[in-house]
């Protein structure tokens, strides 16, 4: 069978009653959707094929060391320099034996699993599963990958240089060798210095008539940030025959680490036009908008539902969040504290 669409239900609901494993062999592995699969409570044993010529993004990398140590059921591998794995294949098993597999072009990161016809997976027969079991047997050999727990990786890890203690209006960070945008900081604070007024931002929540729960939050894009180049146009505009009213449910989430080890899923929503093109105007957290307010507010040690102030920021040292870009459709915000000199 051919699959071509809603292609996270078709691999994280993939599981029959009698399946105990998972096996991922894919090139880019996202760490927020390696988080997701391990509550199935199976084993899941994932491979980061292309980690070998890419390398994979610092933030990530300690994101999957650190649920690789704490989850039993979970082994996380990377391909030693020289064996990347461009493939592909999700094989469910139980007892050792494989019971179903799938195999295509979708890898296990939001982009490949989210986005409407853009990737598939077809179900491989029970007569190649002989053949399958020995190829995942090959490229997980012993001389061909490496633990991400190794204490000693060959595996190249891609830092986040630290943000640099400019001015917290400054919003182009960092850039690139390539000149491209590389980091971006986010003010919560308007050109004045204050919290917008109003229902609006990190108190999005608080508005009496508003149609929100009290602890919903966003981080507003401006124009300005837009035309740095940093975010893109809404990804949905590429849909052919999609109204824009009607393209909501095609927004693709954004894996985002944050500096403290936070997983989150987060949407570029909302619209905004700029010279024709429909760009998002704000930053939030996907499913629920609270997930985001709660958790800043326990940043700042804000109980919840209690309104965020200007004073509350400054406390805690910082009225801003700088986002790195780390991959497609993955970025690291960094919300730590500036340590004072």
């Amino acid at each position: 069978m051919l699959y071509t669409n809603d292609l996270d239900r078709v691999v994280f609901e993939g599981f029959d009653d009698k399946d105990d494993e998972l096996v991922i062999i894919s090139g880019w592995l996202g760490s927020v959707q390696v988080e997701k699969i391990i509550q199935s409570g199976r084993k899941i044993k994932a491979l980061y094929g292309m980690s070998s010529n890419s390398g994979v993004p610092g933030p990530n990398h300690s994101h999957l060391k650190h649920l690789d140590l704490t989850e039993d059921h979970l082994e996380v591998y990377y391909s030693l320099p020289g064996n990347g794995v461009h493939s592909k294949i999700y094989v469910w098993k139980s007892k050792g034996k494989i019971t179903k597999a799938l195999i295509g072009s979708a890898n296990f990161t939001y982009q490949g699993l989210y986005t409407p016809d853009r990737e598939s997976l077809i179900t491989i027969q029970p007569e190649d599963f002989e053949i399958l079991e020995k190829y995942i047997s090959f490229i997980l050999g012993g001389e061909r990958v490496e633990r991400c727990t190794n204490p000693k990786l060959k595996t190249k890890i891609s830092n986040i240089r630290k943000a640099l203690n400019l001015n917290p209006r400054d919003l182009i960070i960092r850039k690139d060798s390539l000149g491209a945008v590389e980091t971006i900081r986010m003010s919560f604070v308007n050109k004045r210095g204050k919290l917008p007024p109003g229902a609006s931002g990190l108190n999005w929540g608080q508005g009496e008539k508003a149609h929100t729960c009290s602890n919903d939050a966003y981080i507003k894009i401006s124009a300005t940030a837009i035309r740095t180049g940093f975010f893109k146009a809404k990804s949905y505009e590429r849909l052919e025959g999609v109204e824009l009213k009607k393209a909501k449910k095609y927004r693709i989430p954004v894996e985002v680490i944050w500096d403290d080890g936070t997983a989150m899923d987060i949407l570029e929503e909302g619209n905004q036009e700029i010279n024709g093109i429909q760009y998002p105007k704000q930053i939030a957290s996907a499913y629920r908008k609270d997930i985001f307010g709660l958790y800043i507010r326990k940043r700042l040690g804000v109980s919840p539902g209690e309104k965020i102030t200007l004073e509350h920021l400054k406390a805690y040292g910082r009225t801003y969040v700088d986002i790195t870009r780390t991959g497609e459709n993955q970025y690291y915000m960094n919300f730590s504290k500036i340590e004072k000199k």
